[in-house]
């Protein structure tokens, strides 16, 4: 179920002209077709995605990505980083749009790293995850 909710948050952002993110589409499928429903119900789809177990597994995702870049070189990491610019994006909304509570590690993930459209905010991102 996790992995629905998350899908289809990340096709909800697609019908809004977002990148596409090649790490998320070879974990969770491709990006589906968004109906009205879909996009009218977007407050409540987050509301899943970060309750209890769901809110769990993001935060293991995170630290998977994290931990997939450690040891690699740079130019090597970037469908990680995308896919963590796309995790940040989806926990800020969560926080600040719609109030909802996210882990301790997400939501100092998403403070410390609100500026991944910046290069070099990338390069930090990716040297935190060389020190773990």
């Amino acid at each position: 179920m996790r992995k629905k909710w998350l899908l289809l948050i990340y096709s909800l952002s697609l019908s809004k002209a977002r990148q596409r993110v090649s790490w998320l589409e070879n974990a969770l499928g491709k990006a589906q077709s968004i109906s009205d429903d879909d996009s009218r119900n977007e407050p409540g789809t987050y509301a899943e995605l970060f309750a209890g177990e769901c809110g769990e597994w993001l935060t293991r995702l995170y630290f998977e990505l994290m931990e997939g870049m450690h040891g690699l070189p740079y130019s090597q990491c970037s469908d990680r980083i995308e896919a963590l610019a796309f995790l940040q994006e989806i926990v800020a909304t969560a926080m600040w749009k719609y109030g909802l509570p996210v882990s301790v590690e997400l939501e100092a993930f998403a403070r410390e790293f609100d500026r991944l459209d910046v290069p070099d905010e990338r390069f930090r991102l990716y040297e935190k995850a060389q020190e773990a």
